[in-house]
């Protein structure tokens, strides 16, 4: 089985920004069979990248490095990937002339910090980049190819699409098939604790995974055919029932909006420490207008009052992150937008705010249908934004629960 390595080049990265383009690369390289071995990100520093460059020759047979291709001082891709080969920078020509088209095309002068871009290592194979200024290159480096292209994701999946899958179609081998299982409000121990025997029959080349984040986990299933992996859905499908969100990959707020658009309901909300988050996803979705109405963001005791009709008796009595407030928010939202459904989340985020009756953490949601107003409180881990993650799943996932009157209490998850 051929070994793959990814490379991810900018100072950012080091810095806490999130790589996408690994998690692309992934995805298309499953359907050839070919997993990903090693992940490395290097800093904008040359001589790093040289030295791994070097360290991957003959570990890997391919290799996709990205980022670093631009033309400021920071990019120092090119001059790596030439001198961990051995090979000259030469200037191409006709990259050149392409930079200058592009930019007379807009009505500007190419400035003279573009023309390092059409510096490519002389023995190379070019990849033109359609929607971008930074062409890409091959390199063989004794028996390991090196794939490079822009860090820039949209300018990454094209290049990736056009000139990386049809070379690697050489390599396929048997096809992963996998299966993503997504759950809401559900602890990781617990999901371990219930898939522990299941994991335990699985066969050779088969894996099984659990991927938390705030609110949601993912549990992802490997197998080498589709027909195998459908009944290891239909185990999961005995254990679990209705639990998961989904067991095909859907996230949250898309399940929702389909639920409400095939029962031609709609929902609206109010929220405070979640600040609109709530709203937010439910909108990522197209076509969220068909069953979505909007959501209020009362932050202040005085927004609830006078949009939500929230009385200042249940206010001065019991404090905005309680019970009685949140439900009144739920029914004040409910009749403004004259939905079939409304949520309402009040909660204490931190890092201030709190008592010792109302630590940081705690949330009290309620939601409140034709026939019923419900409500429930939890106590979230973790930072600020990590609590109100949790919070705007949870209270969506207790819409998703009403709906399929799912029986099973909601968890708070182990670490945020």
């Amino acid at each position: 089985m051929i070994k793959t390595a990814f490379v991810a080049v900018g100072d950012e990265l080091l810095k806490g920004k999130m790589d996408t383009n690994s998690t692309y690369l992934y995805a298309k390289l499953k359907n050839y069979g070919i997993p990903i071995s090693l992940k490395i990100i290097v800093g904008d520093n040359k001589k790093n990248l040289v030295d791994v460059i070097r360290y991957l020759e003959g570990r890997v047979g391919l290799v996709v490095v990205s980022g670093g291709l631009g033309p400021t001082l920071d990019d120092i891709t090119r001059f790596a990937a030439a001198e961990a080969v051995g090979v000259k920078l030469c200037e191409n020509k006709e990259v050149l002339a392409n930079l200058e088209r592009r930019f007379a095309e807009y009505g500007k002068i190419m400035p003279d910090s573009n023309k390092v871009q059409a510096l490519i290592p002389e023995t190379a194979t070019l990849f033109d980049n359609p929607i971008g200024t930074a062409p890409g290159f091959l390199l063989t480096f004794k028996e390991t190819k090196f794939f490079f292209f822009p860090g820039v994701p949209s300018e990454f999946k094209i290049m990736v699409d056009r000139y990386f899958l049809p070379i690697i179609a050489d390599y396929s081998q048997e096809r992963v098939h996998e299966l993503q299982v997504v759950f809401a409000a559900v602890a990781e121990s617990f999901l371990a604790d219930k898939l522990a025997d299941f994991a335990n029959h699985l066969e050779e080349n088969e894996k099984i995974g659990i991927y938390p984040s705030p609110g949601i986990v993912k549990v992802i299933l490997e197998a080498r055919s589709q027909k195998r992996l459908a009944k290891l859905k239909e185990t999961l499908e005995k254990v679990f029932e209705n639990l998961p969100v989904s067991y095909n990959g859907a996230s949250l707020e898309e399940v929702i909006g389909d639920l409400l658009r095939n029962r031609s309901e709609t929902l609206a909300g109010a929220e405070s420490c979640t600040g609109g988050m709530v709203g937010e996803m439910i909108t990522s979705v197209p076509g969220s207008s068909d069953y979505f109405l909007g959501s209020a963001v009362t932050y202040s005791n005085e927004a609830k009052v006078r949009l939500l009709g929230v009385t200042r008796d249940a206010l001065t009595k019991f404090g905005a992150v309680s019970k009685e407030v949140v439900v009144e928010m739920a029914i004040g939202a409910k009749k403004i937008y004259a939905s079939d459904h409304a949520f309402a989340i009040s909660g204490i985020a931190g890092p201030g705010g709190s008592t010792p009756e109302k630590p940081v953490g705690l949330v009290h949601f309620a939601l409140a249908t034709d026939s019923q107003v419900i409500h429930k409180s939890a106590r979230f881990p973790g930072e600020r934004d990590s609590v109100r993650k949790q919070a705007a799943i949870f209270a969506m996932e207790l819409l998703r629960r009403y709906l399929l009157r799912v029986d099973y209490p909601l968890i708070v998850s182990d670490g945020g």
